[in-house]
């Protein structure tokens, strides 16, 4: 147990991961396995995944619509997404924070995979 300034951290609260400016686009098929291999290596020691945007190079929310019902323009982020939805089933809270290359994101992650945007 740690103590000082008023705060209290016990050995069974959880951490906390930040990332930022990751830019993966999806055409290295490398970096998006050293980052999913990251996140599962600390997914039993973290409580909360906080993204502080650019997570990828480009990605912009869209709306569904019967015409695009089945269209997804980003299937190359389809494992980090189903990675983030993973560690969301599992009670990890995911908040996202839109950078200069990721916005509109909002009623994609929210609908999709319960990410607070």
């Amino acid at each position: 147990m740690w103590e000082g300034k008023g705060v209290s951290l016990t050995q069974t609260e959880k951490d906390w991961i930040f990332i930022s400016d990751a830019h993966l686009s999806g055409r290295e098929p490398g970096e998006m396995e050293v980052f999913l291999r990251f996140l599962n290596s600390e997914k039993e020691r973290v409580s909360h995944l906080v993204i502080l945007g650019d997570l990828f190079e480009f990605f912009f929310g869209f709306k569904k619509s019967p015409a695009n019902e089945k269209v997804f323009p980003f299937v190359e982020y389809l494992p980090i997404l189903e990675g983030l939805q993973v560690l969301y089933r599992q009670g990890i809270q995911i908040k996202y924070f839109e950078g200069n290359h990721d916005f509109f994101l909002s009623s994609f992650f929210q609908e999709r995979f319960g990410i607070e945007v």
